[in-house]
């Protein structure tokens, strides 16, 4: 919430000229209000990849697999954890930071957003479910690493190489292949203004990021259950 003010702030500060296409649009003062929870999705992450990381890093997991022999079963359980906290936490800070932007936006006479314009709750409950995404990618990589700090850099570079490495690649790898990792879908959730060879609109972009989860828990699974801890 903090952040995504100092944001708005910001906007209304810089010289006409130097806004990114002139004075902000709703859209883009939508968008801005939610860079704040992007950003805290790092955080979210931290905490999925140590429900799982932890136990292997202190041993306390053999503790857990001998009490429990089905081993995906405290997984799944610890899934569902990690998802409804996280969805709770996400919900909280998106909507926070989506009043205090707006609200420094409309105090500095900028173009600004309420929660009953065309399309602003859809965004804001898309950007709600956004939200789990990294924090269940860390658990699942948490799983295949077996350390915290292999899964949280891993989230690190899916969340943050692919936007880097993109803007040296031609539009067809962007539309292609960028377009279809998972930043990508969360991007997309989080920024109604993006537009061009990335953008996808909001159930496509659920659907490629329930597709990435599937891919990782499928591969996190066998990991478990069949190598030794």
């Amino acid at each position: 919430m903090v952040l995504t003010a100092l944001i708005c702030l910001a906007l209304g500060a810089a010289p006409e000229g130097e806004l990114p296409q002139g004075a902000p649009s709703p859209d883009f003062a939508l968008g801005a209000a939610l860079l704040g929870p992007g950003v805290s999705q790092i955080v979210l992450a931290v905490l999925g990849a140590s429900s799982v990381g932890s136990e292997y890093s202190t041993g306390m997991v053999r503790l857990t697999l001998a009490a429990t022999p089905r081993r995906l079963r405290p997984a799944a359980a610890k899934a569902l954890v990690v998802g409804a906290v996280t969805l709770v936490a996400g919900a909280v800070t998106v909507f926070a930071a989506f009043f205090a932007g707006q609200a420094v936006l409309a105090g500095q006479d900028l173009p600004h957003v309420g929660i009953d314009d065309p399309d602003v709750l859809a965004t804001l409950l898309g950007a709600c479910a956004a939200m789990p995404f990294y924090p269940l990618l860390a658990m699942a990589l948490a799983v295949l690493t077996r350390n915290v700090a292999g899964a949280v850099s891993t989230v690190l570079a899916l969340m943050f190489a692919p936007s880097v490495i993109g803007v040296f690649l031609p539009e067809w790898a962007q539309e292609h292949v960028l377009r279809l990792l998972p930043h990508s879908a969360v991007n997309n959730l989080l920024d109604p203004s993006i537009t061009g060879p990335t953008d996808l609109d909001p159930w496509q972009a659920a659907a490629l990021a329930a597709a990435w989860l599937l891919v990782f828990f499928g591969a996190a699974a066998p990991a478990l259950t069949r190598r030794d801890v």
